[in-house]
């Protein structure tokens, strides 16, 4: 991994999990992590992620404790999507949007693999990193995750 990549991409997560804290309007009890299945990982990553449970949501590492490759939050918020990134972005980061994914989608690309994906469902946010997962835009794989996606939004109270 490039180190202005791994530098960006590092940036990115520690700004989401701020924005996680500042934005998160209500106490959902919606379980994220019962919601994706090893399978629907397995599509996407190559190798087992363990699920770690976390308030707004659920992130997968490696092995269990180890680095975070992936992360969804679902929050209750009325902010706009642009709210959820950062000001200025890291050098060779794009913000993009995209269609037929929930009511409205912002995602961004950094060094060409998918990084941030932010989507509004009615009065619901989720917000995820995929980072390390390395997905390249209009791929199968980013089809699997937007699979994952839908099937979370369906999901929502």
């Amino acid at each position: 991994m490039k180190p202005a990549y791994r530098g960006s991409a590092i940036f990115i997560v520690f700004f989401l999990l701020g924005a996680f804290t500042r934005c998160f309007a209500g106490d959902i009890r919606f379980d994220v992590c019962e919601q994706v299945s090893d399978s629907q990982l397995i599509g996407i990553y190559q190798n087992k992620l363990f699920p770690i449970e976390q308030e707004q949501g659920c992130q997968w590492s490696d092995q269990p404790d180890g680095r975070v490759y992936f992360q969804i939050a679902v929050i209750e918020s009325q902010k706009h999507l642009r709210e959820f990134f950062q000001k200025e972005m890291p050098p060779g980061t794009e913000l993009n949007k995209i269609f037929g994914l929930g009511d409205r989608c912002l995602l961004t690309v950094s060094e060409g693999y998918l990084a941030v994906i932010v989507i509004r469902e009615g009065d619901w946010v989720l917000i995820s990193t995929v980072n390390f997962l390395k997905i390249k835009p209009r791929s199968e794989k980013q089809e699997r995750l937007w699979d994952i996606y839908r099937k979370i939004l369906s999901s929502l109270p």
